[in-house]
């Protein structure tokens, strides 16, 4: 697997928007960024990023909610390995697809709360995507308010 290098943080579109997420080219796979005001709206839009590539969301509603708690977090990279791996496992032993997240890492006692607003997933309703193998720790990139408004998270996901 190739290495990749962030070179810009901030990208045309996260340049534009508070927060947000977008998909950036990989030769093999695809790269995740995930941004916003704080380390947990960044990390908030990752999951996002993460259910939209599979399931695009567009046609998605929000009257369920899914509850998530990642305990023995260690660090960000933890943080942001865990959430999105436990999410993948949600949506493939759930079918539950995420449109909108609210994700609260608290440092001081190792761990992640995240609440998942969207629906089970519904073929003759939603239209697949791309099927995500699995989360890398690889070339993990966490930038924490590095430009003194956003934080910025670089993740590849394994496709």
């Amino acid at each position: 697997m190739a290495d990749f290098i962030v070179e810009n943080i901030d990208t045309p579109a996260s340049i534009d928007t508070p927060n947000g997420f977008e998909y950036l080219d990989h030769p093999a796979d695809v790269i995740l960024h995930g941004w916003g005001l704080t380390f947990n709206m960044a990390l908030s839009e990752c999951i996002k990023g993460l259910a939209n590539y599979m399931i695009p969301v567009n046609s998605v509603g929000t009257s369920e909610t899914m509850k998530m708690r990642i305990d023995d977090i260690d660090n960000d990279n933890d943080a942001v390995y865990l959430s999105l791996d436990e999410y993948l496992f949600k949506f493939t032993t759930e079918l539950f697809v995420a449109k909108d997240v609210d994700a609260f890492y608290s440092e001081g006692d190792h761990c992640m709360n995240i609440i998942c607003y969207g629906e089970t997933f519904d073929s003759n309703k939603h239209r697949q995507g791309t099927e995500v193998k699995a989360i890398t720790y690889h070339n993990l990139h966490i930038y924490r308010n590095i430009d003194g408004m956003k934080s910025h998270i670089f993740v590849m996901l394994d496709i």
